[in-house]
């Protein structure tokens, strides 16, 4: 499991249209299609073939740390993100794994909102002043 992770003062994002890569993926109806987030972790992950439940739950305490180390008011943003590795889980294992770190950051008392799977989104996010040590991380669980 790899991760990116951003302190943004604001991120929004929208659904553009669905994803057609990697092969087998579907798209899942999103209870969420857009949002608008302010003083939040964005956090890009990408779900690797040999990652399990333990990867997840590891995942989220790193999460958990990075929202505290920054002072992120408001928690976190999780984004499903295939660009960081070329080896990638089958997409009803990722969107298993990426709702279980969404489940164990939100176990620790912290704010965590997952978007949508599969779908291209428009993004844009705010890094203004916020490039203190931290704002910008890259973990490998």
């Amino acid at each position: 499991m790899k991760l990116l992770a951003w302190h943004c003062d604001s991120l929004r994002y929208r659904d553009e249209r669905e994803s057609t890569r990697p092969a087998g993926i579907h798209s899942v109806t999103p209870e969420r299609s857009s949002g608008d987030f302010y003083d939040v972790v964005l956090v890009f992950i990408t779900v690797e073939p040999w990652d399990t439940s333990d990867h997840a739950c590891r995942a989220s305490e790193v999460v958990t740390e990075l929202v505290r180390q920054n002072g992120a008011g408001n928690g976190c943003v999780i984004m499903p993100f295939a660009h960081l590795s070329r080896q990638l889980a089958s997409p009803d294992v990722a969107r298993a794994l990426l709702r279980e770190v969404e489940a164990g950051v939100q176990h620790e008392g912290g704010a965590a909102t997952l978007t949508s799977f599969g779908f291209h989104k428009l993004l844009e996010l705010s890094m203004k002043a916020l490039g203190h040590p931290g704002s910008v991380a890259y973990r490998e669980i």
